[in-house]
């Protein structure tokens, strides 16, 4: 799960963890192509998306480990 994925950095993020293989969730305050809508700082809008993607798996040794 990538915030901030519509622009920036967050959608470099995003992209690069795609290219690397990875299963992106990317999430934004405003919807767009393959970005959910949620504001981070609205519990109700985090707990909606928790329920609609479902469990996550973190892949912080994957991802800082393999370069």
């Amino acid at each position: 799960m990538v915030t901030g994925a519509a622009r920036g950095l967050g959608a470099a993020i995003a992209q690069r963890l795609v290219a690397d293989g990875f299963e992106v969730v990317r999430i934004d305050q405003t919807a767009g192509d393959d970005v959910l809508a949620c504001d981070v700082s609205d519990r109700a809008q985090v707990d909606a998306i928790a329920a609609e993607v479902g469990p996550v798996t973190i892949a912080w040794d994957k991802i800082t480990n393999d370069q």
